[in-house]
């Protein structure tokens, strides 16, 4: 699916003739859009210690968890808040795709001013993964002394990210090598000969766990760090069991898609309760914990192939034209936040994402940011992704 994204876009850009000058003004527009973040000129007491930005990909709000699948979520946001979590119940992605959401929320601002000419019409979207890559938050971090750990995905854009100190992703090769030793006749070889240890389902199924035992055992490091965690679960292949066990395709396709959905949920907070519990059990300052997810899983309808590839699990959505139920199962999100040594003052239960590290900034570094009104927003198309339409009320109205 990546593959198609970088290339489809570069072919189609070629064909209309105006690719790179457009790309060019498109920068240009995001540079100029999105300045850096600056503080006072001493780093706040209470700013020193590690921050963790932790996305769920694909992970739904408890009442869509309720609706859609039958699953009552609220054992384990109750062990969040046990934990002293605040649990936003009615947050919204502020966007319905992972790039577009993490490029607002990494660089705490609407990309909506980016809907002009070239860009509105433009099919280009690798300055919207470049402003994922190099995102306000980060160029933030780093430039007061942070150290910077990538967890990434085998979704490209969050593979790894060159401004990382640290990057960690456990055997996720780049996006077009990937692919390539897919369709060799030396994986299918290894594949008919039962050697799983390079399929990538395997490998998918086996980083969920490995990110998390390499972020409790980097979390004794004395230097203080933002850490940027991107978890492709509960987000398809289905590949594992609530326990953590890898599935076979065969037994993935002999369950629901809701017991393979819940299942990769269940396993997802387990796993999220035992780092929280060893962040928290560090010495030193708490740690800021954000547990967040970019955007709810497809509905039912627009699902693909959820069990045996990665990246061609969904077929494509007509997005002005999705009915405000399925909006809200896309974009209703997990949103927790563990924000310790401040005094919190009530928290809206809309809150979305956009605002997160404004607030943090704000209460840790002393930035003087604007709260920005929470709306919600789609891109068009695969084919417009510069051009939004606001689904603020759309989603806040009447379920269907």
């Amino acid at each position: 699916m990546m593959l198609v994204l970088f290339i489809a876009p570069l072919l189609t850009g070629f064909a209309k003739f105006g690719f790179w000058q457009d790309r060019s003004v498109i920068k240009a527009n995001i540079k100029a859009s999105f300045p850096e973040i600056t503080r006072p000129a001493a780093i706040p007491p209470k700013a020193n210690r590690d921050f963790y930005y932790i996305v769920m990909d694909r992970y739904a709000r408890a009442d869509q968890l309720a609706r859609v699948y039958g699953y009552d979520n609220t054992p384990f946001l109750n062990q969040l808040k046990q934990r002293g979590f605040n649990v936003y119940p009615s947050s919204f992605s502020n966007y319905q795709r992972t790039a577009h959401s993490l490029a607002s929320s990494l660089n705490l601002d609407y990309l909506n001013r980016l809907d002009q000419p070239p860009a509105d019409n433009s099919v280009d979207w690798l300055p919207l993964y470049n402003m994922l890559r190099h995102s306000r938050l980060v160029q933030f971090m780093k430039s007061n002394g942070f150290e910077i750990n990538t967890y990434g995905s085998w979704w490209e854009p969050t593979r790894t990210n060159p401004l990382s100190d640290k990057n960690f992703s456990h055997q996720a090769w780049p996006e077009i090598i990937r692919i390539l030793f897919k369709n060799s006749l030396f994986a299918k070889g290894l594949k008919t000969a039962g050697v799983k240890q390079l399929d990538s389902l395997w490998l998918q199924c086996k980083r969920p766990g490995k990110k998390i035992q390499a972020m409790i055992l980097n979390a004794k490091s004395a230097k203080h760090k933002f850490v940027f965690a991107h978890f492709l679960v509960p987000h398809p292949p289905f590949v594992l069991d609530e326990k953590g066990n890898c599935m076979s395709i065969k037994k993935a396709k002999s369950r629901t898609r809701a017991q393979n959905y819940i299942g990769q949920l269940k396993y997802a907070n387990s796993q999220l309760i035992k780092l929280v519990d060893e962040l928290q059990a560090t010495k030193g300052a708490k740690p800021v914990i954000v547990i967040q997810a970019d955007e709810g899983p497809w509905p039912q309808k627009y699902a693909g192939n959820e069990i045996e590839s990665l990246g061609a699990d969904v077929t494509q959505a007509e997005w002005p034209k999705v009915t405000p139920d399925d909006l809200r199962e896309k974009m209703a999100i997990l949103n927790a936040q563990y924000l310790p040594g401040i005094k919190t003052k009530k928290t809206k239960p809309d809150t979305t994402p956009v605002n997160t590290f404004r607030n943090i900034l704000n209460a840790y570094f002393d930035v003087k940011l604007k709260q920005l009104p929470d709306r919600n927003y789609i891109f068009e198309s695969n084919a417009r992704p510069y051009h939004f339409h606001d689904v603020t009320e759309k989603l806040a109205g009447e379920k269907e």
